[in-house]
């Protein structure tokens, strides 16, 4: 079995070899996420107006009544 060789710490300095900077912009990445949260925040408001306009659409649809008959005096039943 070989045996693990210690090195000095100066003797594996390599000057070529540095932190690369340019795989990721993390500022461009945060940018990225903000634009995603306040697009979901907009989507999210304007489903909520859409759903508002189709409820006061179909209130000012209204029909009447489905059937001519009339409801009885004794029955319990919710009016609109």
């Amino acid at each position: 079995m070989r045996e693990h060789h210690h090195y000095d710490d100066d003797a594996i300095f390599n000057p070529e070899t540095h932190h690369e900077k340019s795989d990721v912009s993390v500022r461009a990445l945060m940018g990225f996420i903000a634009l995603f949260v306040v697009f979901g925040f907009l989507t999210h408001f304007a489903m909520w107006g859409l759903y508002k306009a189709f409820v006061g659409i179909e209130k000012r649809r209204q029909l009447g009544p489905v059937t001519s008959m009339e409801v009885p005096s004794d029955v319990a039943v919710p009016k609109n």
